[in-house]
């Protein structure tokens, strides 16, 4: 993973030295929702569903070289929401899951977007995609006093990222920037086994972003 930020640092760097790209640090701060939706099904009569979504405050910093962004930041859970829906024969039941007290869970995001700037005047509205990888540093699901034991799960995930940008310059070199991002989870299966035909499993992160920028 270190190698993997390293690569794409110098790859941000490189095209600022070779390619006269803008070269900017800053710092944002960030609010995602995180859901994921695990579904067994029979038919379609005949399944359950179990949904959860956490509120996650992020905090972190971004490197900037006009038409690529790295962001790195750290994300922690405000709360979760939760709901278990049985159907049977058509007939539909639903529960609100409780979350424990003792609930937390603390990630590391690594995000690298490939940007489209259409400049109009001090503002700059940017298109993006690229990809985010997503690492789970420790999680308490049922509220106990110890963290859980991940080792034979597969929590860290790949995302797909698409959304757009928006920079709007307060000086030659200082600039506020905003993003919203829609990452769908490309590696949702927890286990280390292949998911059976009867269940599928979808998840995405919906997150917003503000910070400011200073170019170099």
């Amino acid at each position: 993973m270190k190698r993997f930020m390293f690569l794409c640092l110098m790859i941000l760097l490189a095209a600022g030295v070779f390619g006269q790209i803008d070269i900017s640090v800053g710092g944002q701060v960030g609010l995602g929702f995180a859901s994921t939706t695990t579904k067994y099904e029979v038919d379609s009569d005949n399944y359950s569903e179990t949904s959860g979504m956490d509120t996650m405050l992020a905090l972190g910093a971004f490197v900037d070289a006009t038409y690529a962004r790295l962001a790195i930041s750290y994300a922690m859970s405000l709360g979760r929401s939760g709901k278990d829906k049985q159907v049977l024969g058509g007939d539909e039941e639903s529960d609100t899951i409780e979350t424990p007290d003792n609930y937390y869970l603390n990630v590391l995001n690594i995000e690298l977007l490939g940007k489209y700037p259409i400049k109009l005047g001090s503002l700059v509205i940017w298109p993006a995609a690229g990809i985010l990888y997503s690492m789970v540093l420790s999680v308490n699901a049922d509220g106990d006093d110890e963290a859980d034991d991940l080792s034979d799960m597969e929590v860290n995930d790949l995302y797909l990222a698409v959304g757009c940008g928006v920079d709007y310059s307060i000086t030659a070199n200082l600039y506020v920037t905003g993003c919203a991002l829609f990452n769908y989870n490309l590696t949702p299966n927890p286990t280390k086994d292949d998911l059976p035909d009867e269940v599928s499993i979808f998840s995405y992160i919906l997150s917003f972003y503000l910070g400011v920028g200073y170019k170099l």
